[in-house]
């Protein structure tokens, strides 16, 4: 039998990658919701990358470039300002 216990990011990433799980350090269900996030997370930069290739021009306006995809369906508009807004901090340049 699994037990559960309160384990930390770290520890739960480790027998993730490792693809196993240790008696009384993490559950099933504790591991597979850490794989879904993942795997969310790897679908969210497959998806936002190709974005930023397609619609980020540093001679735009973030209003300009949201203006771009007002009828797209994918994401929300709001979602999609913010994420243009982050294109042009220093941190998301290049």
């Amino acid at each position: 039998m699994v037990t559960t216990s309160i384990v930390s990011n770290e520890r739960i990433g480790d027998l993730v990658h490792d693809n196993h799980v240790e008696d009384n350090q993490v559950s099933k269900t504790q591991v597979h919701q850490a794989n879904d996030i993942r795997a969310w997370g790897k679908k969210w930069k497959a998806w936002k990358c190709p974005l930023k290739a397609r619609l980020y021009d540093s001679s735009l306006t973030v209003d300009e470039i949201v203006a771009q995809v007002k009828n797209d369906k994918t994401a929300s508009q709001t979602q999609f300002k913010e994420l243009a807004t982050r294109w042009f901090t220093p941190k998301f340049q290049g």
